[in-house]
């Protein structure tokens, strides 16, 4: 008797324990979503929760829908937005986002961000990515080398310093407006595709290499007065206070300043002593400064290969 009451035991315990393995099996499927307000917005969907529980459950997330709109309803975090591997549109402007991975979102063909807190986007995985509205957020670094499926890039009014794009042939526009860019690079060999460029408000951008200069020049008008296309910007070029190919006369001057030396593919700037911008242009063996101050200035200029300043007086 004994025996069996402890064989009975057993068997209970037995059955016990694998219902609470198996409950904490169904509990590993339930996705983690720490933010109320987007859990909310997917429990309410009935396309997504399909079962009507409180949870969200993997399989769920995996069978949804491949479109979601979640802006304008205070989200801080899209943590779990991972787990919907189905998705090619996301929207989720007008909320409160600071960080967004969407690396494991490999379909992922538009992504409509603006008007967020974002400090972190991470789009290193995403090939398929087609449109990219990230405008408005406090973004500092853009990796978009990956994306080489991109048409359109909205990614003005952030703190953007540099963006390489030369993987990008499909471009259609790009609007980087309104950063602290110091880096432009959109040669391609593809630049024809690229209808629309708007740089304007990145007063430390200089120079915007590209395929063409007389192509982009005519093409893409809204940029600084500062800045310029190259075809070789030489971001990393070597700073001289002279160099044996180029002469500049006469110092002082009242008029002009003579460069001798291929002016091809060269751009100039002429600084005052404060170092505000007085004078720009490309390509030229004689600059005319006669409407100048008199004062003391210096001449910039870049070439393929370096970057030489001269200072000269204005008489």
């Amino acid at each position: 008797m004994i025996q069996n009451f402890d064989q009975v035991i057993n068997n209970q315990l037995k059955i016990i324990l694998l219902f609470i393995i198996a409950c904490n099996g169904i509990n590993a499927q339930n996705i983690f979503i720490p933010d109320s307000n987007f859990k909310a917005f997917l429990l309410a969907d009935t396309l997504i929760n399909k079962n009507g529980d409180k949870e969200i459950q993997l399989q769920e997330a995996h069978d949804a829908i491949d479109s979601l709109d979640c802006s304008k309803l205070n989200i801080e975090s899209l943590e779990g937005i991972q787990n919907f591997t189905n998705l090619r549109y996301l929207n989720c402007a007008a909320n409160k986002i600071q960080e967004l991975d969407l690396t494991q979102n490999i379909l992922l063909e538009h992504l409509n961000c603006l008007f967020n807190n974002i400090k972190s986007l991470d789009l290193k995985e995403n090939r398929l990515l087609k449109s990219l509205d990230c405008q408005s957020n406090e973004l500092k670094l853009l990796d978009l080398s990956k994306c080489d499926s991109l048409r359109s890039i909205y990614c003005q009014s952030n703190k953007i310093e540099r963006l390489e794009l030369a993987n990008s042939q499909k471009l259609h526009l790009i609007n980087c407006s309104k950063n602290k860019l110091t880096y432009l690079n959109v040669k391609s060999g593809k630049n024809e595709n690229l209808l629309y460029l708007y740089s304007k408000y990145n007063p430390d951008l200089r120079c915007i290499q590209v395929d063409n200069t007389w192509y982009s020049t005519s093409n893409w008008p809204s940029k600084d007065s500062s800045a310029y296309y190259s075809a070789n910007c030489n971001y990393v070029g070597i700073s001289k206070t002279n160099s044996n190919d180029y002469q500049f006369f006469p110092n002082p001057t009242n008029k002009i300043i003579n460069i001798n030396g291929n002016s091809l593919n060269t751009h100039f700037e002429i600084f005052s002593c404060t170092g505000k911008i007085i004078l720009s242009g490309e390509n030229q063996n004689i600059i005319e400064i006669e409407h100048l101050q008199a004062g003391h200035y210096i001449l910039q200029l870049i070439s393929y290969d370096e970057i030489i300043n001269w200072k000269f007086i204005k008489k």
